[in-house]
């Protein structure tokens, strides 16, 4: 009778070892799956920080300040992630002025008051960050007009 008590005790300790096991790895798993959740809301937070600088300038009326303001952004930006392209921000700009001069992002400080828009803005399909972003030209006013 000695032996079939021992032998239950025994039996007992096994399950229960087996029972507490199961528990510790049920619970690592939880833990792991609710840090990716908290890993995952965490870059769900810094992307829509990272596009929301971006798309505010995503508007159908800009004067070339502002356009000035998003080539120096994207000139900075493009120089803090020099190794990984997939983060760079290219602007473009389209349009020429009443002298048939090509405005673009190297002389675009001489067209600060003129009106532009924002023709297109697009997102880097494998990271969901804005990338491009394309000016166009709608009215041009000339510097010699900063009194009117």
């Amino acid at each position: 009778m000695d032996n079939a008590t021992e032998a239950l005790l025994i039996a007992g300790g096994i399950l229960l070892g087996i029972l507490t096991i199961t528990a510790l790895v049920y619970m690592f798993n939880n833990l792991s799956i609710m840090g990716n959740a908290q890993e995952k809301r965490e870059e769900t937070k810094r992307l829509a920080e990272w596009n929301s600088e971006w798309e505010a300038y995503n508007k159908m009326q800009l004067r070339g300040a502002e356009v000035l303001t998003v080539v120096n952004k994207a000139k900075q930006n493009n120089s803090m992630y020099e190794e990984n392209s997939k983060y760079n921000v290219n602007v473009e700009i389209n349009g020429k002025d009443n002298y048939g001069n090509e405005i673009n992002i190297s002389n675009i400080a001489k067209y600060k008051r003129s009106i532009f828009e924002c023709a297109k803005m697009s997102y880097n399909s494998e990271t969901g960050r804005v990338n491009t972003i394309i000016f166009s030209l709608l009215e041009f006013l000339d510097q010699e007009e900063e009194g009117n």
